[in-house]
């Protein structure tokens, strides 16, 4: 249907009518074609820009990318580490990278394929084993133990171990939120689905109240507090950041998973 809307090359009002095209980004020497649908000027023919709709076109593209070259996936990397109970930065040190290249994968970025092929090689369990031989001094010794107890779980001969979400004392979490003037507490990702294991993060979605003005400092002691009530690592994200986050897919993804433990 079309609609009247501003066009800046006419510069009045015009007639915009959709479409829908298609169009080439070339990732890396590849020319990848991903479907679009736009929004045409019926006088001048220029496309309105939308900033969102070009950062979720670039995902696409990168998203084809990965499928014609047979690379994992954003959310495949973060399973992986954290199927091992691995923080960020004790994966990039078994895998001989830095955490940096670890974080930038899991958020979209697209890794090199050396890369990926490592990161392959360690989501086998008998894998991660030989790594945790060669390269586990680079471990704190808390971290080494979890990695390897996972590991033992993960191996083919282990005993299933059933899914273990966190136990969460709804008056222990209330007080908490208060304190911090939390309006809002949702989870998100994998602590919602039947693959959370004993080593994975509980992923915490926080919405302040309009009179909370905190530092980062601030949100690693609310981190630090759910963690000991979760008992085990959490990952905690301020929705009004998300909200504004340029990674589309991502935050459609947590904004419409996440599921409200806590509303004030």
């Amino acid at each position: 249907m079309a609609a009247m809307k501003y066009c800046p090359c006419c510069e009045v009002e015009r007639e915009f009518r959709p479409e829908n095209r298609s169009e080439t980004y070339d990732v890396r020497g590849l020319k990848v074609q991903v479907p679009v649908a736009v929004e045409v000027c019926a006088s001048c023919g220029e496309t309105l820009l939308d900033e969102a709709r070009d950062q979720a076109l670039l995902i696409e593209a990168y998203a084809e990318y990965r499928r014609s070259k047979n690379l994992l996936f954003p959310h495949e990397i973060k399973e992986t580490r954290e199927r091992y109970a691995l923080s960020q930065k004790s994966f990039a040190a078994l895998l001989g990278m830095s955490e940096a290249t670890i974080n930038r994968y899991e958020q979209g970025g697209l890794q090199e394929e050396t890369h990926d092929n490592a990161i392959r090689l360690a989501a086998a369990p008998e894998a991660l084993r030989s790594l945790l031989e060669r390269r586990g001094h680079l471990l704190s010794e808390w971290q080494r133990q979890r990695a390897g107890q996972a590991v033992q779980r993960a191996l083919p001969d282990a005993p299933s171990t059933p899914r273990s979400p966190p136990v969460i004392d709804p008056s222990r979490l209330g007080a908490f939120c208060r304190r911090w003037r939390i309006a809002e507490l949702a989870l998100f990702g994998s602590v919602l689905r039947d693959d959370f294991a004993p080593g994975s993060d509980v992923d915490a979605l926080v919405r302040f109240g309009p009179d909370a003005r905190w530092q980062f400092e601030d949100l690693d002691a609310m981190r630090r507090e759910l963690e000991a009530q979760f008992g085990r690592p959490v990952d905690l994200v301020d929705r009004a950041v998300l909200e504004h986050s340029r990674n589309y897919l991502r935050r459609r993804a947590i904004l419409d998973s996440a599921r409200v433990i806590y509303a004030a």
